[in-house]
């Protein structure tokens, strides 16, 4: 099941944020998420970049652009904590769309 599904232009590099706030346990935070782009060999490419874990280290923002217009993309986001360490991974779908 995938935790978000947005809708972009191409020309569109816009931010988002993965809370995990729900997820850890007390204490633990986020050490790392790594996004896979399933299917992204047309150009242009889908990119995901400027991950940051969030300052209070309960999430990550990262922004996403590029993309083929008319193509839904599946990423797959694989979180690493700080305890444990504990892994995740989340699913997000990605459509482009233009307005």
């Amino acid at each position: 099941m995938a935790i978000a599904k947005y809708v972009k232009a191409t020309g569109d590099r816009k931010r988002y944020q993965i809370d995990y706030t729900d997820w850890l346990d007390t204490g633990e935070q986020v050490s790392a998420v790594v996004f896979t782009i399933e299917d992204n060999a047309a150009l242009p490419v889908l990119v995901i970049d400027g991950i940051q874990v969030l300052p209070t280290g309960l999430g990550v923002q990262y922004y996403i652009s590029g993309g083929v217009t008319g193509v839904t993309y599946r990423v797959l986001a694989d979180l690493s904590t700080t305890i444990g360490p504990q892994q995740k991974r989340d699913e997000i779908f990605v459509t482009i769309r233009e307005p």
